[in-house]
Formats: C-alpha cells, sequence, structure tokens
C-alpha cells in the first residue's frame, strides 16, 4: 500500500489532485527508504499537513510499529490556550 492509498482507504472523502500526487511519490520513496530527507514547501491549504502531519506518520508506524518518528513544527513561537 502507498501513502496514497493509505490515506483514501482512512479517508474516502479524500479529493486527490496531481500535487498530492507528486507529494504522495515523494512520501512513499521515503517510506521505502530512498530519501532520508524531505522539505515540503506548497501553498497554504494544499493538503501539506493531511498527507505530511497526520496521514503518513500513521502509515509509517502501521507498517513498523517500533518505528521512532519526531514532528517538529515550523513556527518559532507557541500560541498559549
Amino acid at each position: 500500500m502507498t501513502p496514497l492509498a493509505f490515506t483514501k482507504y482512512t479517508r474516502p472523502d479524500y479529493r486527490v489532485n496531481w500535487h498530492h500526487r507528486k507529494l504522495a511519490e515523494k512520501l512513499d520513496r521515503v517510506a521505502q527508504g530512498l530519501c532520508r530527507r524531505l522539505m515540503v514547501f506548497m501553498p497554504p491549504q494544499h493538503g501539506k499537513s493531511e498527507l505530511v502531519s497526520r496521514r503518513f506518520p500513521a502509515f509509517l508506524l502501521g507498517r513498523n510499529p517500533d518505528l521512532r518518528l519526531i514532528a517538529a513544527p515550523t513556527r518559532t513561537t507557541w500560541r498559549s490556550a
């Protein structure tokens, strides 16, 4: 299963566009160990968070529950609640 197939399986209403396919191809290379680092630059509201921050870690942990992941935000300041 690929990251995009996993996303469509876990969120059936996910609407895939060409840029999602391109991003998913890159994420698949990361999952296969062919790419060790990936920086994603896309405009706001184009699906980065859904694919990279929500679905991809779940995809990886589903394949390897012992995998250790680090999720780091890009914001330099934290908003207080």
